[in-house]
């Protein structure tokens, strides 16, 4: 019989949200999917690494068939009932990064402590409609008071499947920013601690070693012109492209 039973699980439109903000306080993994009222519906956000230890949000179109799991994020628990840590699942481009806002309101990741939580990347998980079950509302995600750039709730561009911030307003929330949290497969542990390394060891090579093997390749190149000038004005040989012979 096809399709499976379980299959079947995949074609629930996006905006049946199963995330419960008030109680969820494990480590499932979740697909965060765009809503049909959004700029960009039934779209999946994920990681996207950004080649030198850093990261930005992307978003690709929803398969419900089949989901992509580098889509998965972890919500780790933060300091209140709606507020979470959104870190990449062991299969995400960058496993064990958790999403944060930079200084001008840019989408980044950076290795996510367990052990010690970094308070500027909690995320508040709002819903649209506190009235409504959690299993049938959507949710804002929003930068909370900690964060490095507060109060900013993400929502999708448009462009490209790129992400943007705008300031979230209690009293005029946009059903455009809304987002649904879809229960996915469960992931692997993740190695916090590898993850830690290896992003450290990216650091020095691109801002340290390799800028300076490209200083030493300038001044090696810069040293031999300067002995080959002098060698051509002490021998008086010179060439030029207009000579001919006699």
């Amino acid at each position: 019989m096809w399709p499976p039973r379980r299959a079947l699980l995949w074609m629930v439109p996006s905006l049946c949200s199963c995330l419960d903000v008030s109680t969820q306080k494990s480590n499932s993994p979740y697909f965060i999917i765009t809503c049909n009222e959004s700029r960009t519906p039934d779209e999946m956000v994920y990681l996207q690494d950004g080649g030198d230890g850093d990261g930005a949000l992307q978003a690709w179109k929803m398969d419900y068939r089949n989901p992509e799991p580098a889509g998965k994020f972890l919500l780790y628990p933060g300091d209140g009932d709606e507020l979470f840590y959104l870190v990449g699942a062991y299969e995400s481009h960058m496993a064990g990064f958790m999403l944060y806002l930079d200084n001008s309101g840019q989408a980044q990741a950076w290795p996510f402590d367990p052990e010690d939580p970094d308070t500027s990347a909690q995320w508040h998980i709002i819903p649209f409609d506190k009235e409504k079950k959690d299993k049938d509302n959507t949710f804002f995600i929003v930068s909370a008071k900690t964060a490095t750039y507060p109060g900013e709730m993400l929502y999708p561009s448009g462009f490209l499947g790129a992400f943007d911030t705008w300031h979230y307003d209690k009293e005029k929330p946009d059903v455009q920013a809304t987002f649904a949290f879809y229960p996915a497969p469960p992931s692997p542990p993740i190695d916090y601690e590898a993850v830690r390394e290896t992003h450290e060891r990216m650091v020095l090579v691109f801002n340290v070693i390799i800028p300076i093997v490209f200083i030493v390749a300038c001044l090696f190149i810069y040293t031999a012109r300067n002995r080959t000038r002098v060698y051509a004005k002490d021998t008086g040989f010179t060439v030029s492209i207009f000579a001919f012979s006699p």
